[in-house]
């Protein structure tokens, strides 16, 4: 069983799992990834001050958000690359769907980035809900379920980052939006609500 530092409590741990690794991290700066057949720890080390809430792992690497995103080998923990915001706020959950990363800023922007290359593949400005922190794709568009402020859901073009429509219920239940897929229906929550639309 791993050690954490003192005063970690069980609410403080968020993760992700893929494949053989689970990561998750806590709110003393510790990122450790396990095994998920046999639950034996592989690495664990400190991520240093910047803030990191719930890690992804896709693709051999564990993505970070912070004040910039940095990408980790999931085997050994040591920083492959970085991603700067480019004089923007720092960066909220990603996700990786096929090979592409999506991630929010805090300056309500939606990011598009290769895995592999690094490069920005989109950035979209224009749209009127907070800061994404859960994604899926259906097709050819991406749907982005914003976080508590100004919560509502995105449908973006998925090969350009262009808005097709943006939908919100008007409650406030403070906490951050989540969507998931099945078929062709769209399945959105927001607090205690939770709401199945048509994924077009």
């Amino acid at each position: 069983m791993q050690h954490r530092d003192w005063g970690t409590k069980d609410y403080d741990v968020q993760g992700s799992v893929a494949g053989k690794y689970l990561v998750y991290t806590d709110s003393n700066y510790n990122l450790t990834v396990r095994d998920t057949a046999t639950g034996d720890q592989l690495w664990t080390q400190k991520i240093g001050d910047d803030w990191a809430w719930q890690p992804t792992v896709a693709n051999g690497l564990v993505f970070l958000p912070g004040e910039k995103l940095t990408a980790v080998d999931a085997e050994t923990g040591s920083t492959r690359w970085t991603l700067s915001p480019k004089g923007r706020r720092g960066f909220n959950n990603p996700a990786v769907i096929d090979g592409v990363l999506y991630v929010s800023d805090y300056d309500r922007g939606i990011w598009a980035v290769d895995v592999k290359s690094t490069k920005r593949l989109w950035l979209c400005e224009d749209q009127d809900r907070g800061g994404p922190e859960s994604f899926t794709r259906v097709g050819t568009t991406l749907y982005c379920a914003s976080g508590p402020l100004s919560g509502g859901v995105i449908a973006l073009a998925a090969k350009s980052g262009k808005v097709r429509w943006t939908w919100t219920d008007d409650k406030d239940s403070g906490a951050p939006w989540q969507i998931a897929h099945a078929g062709n229906r769209l399945l959105v929550t927001n607090g205690p609500e939770i709401y199945a639309m048509p994924a077009v």
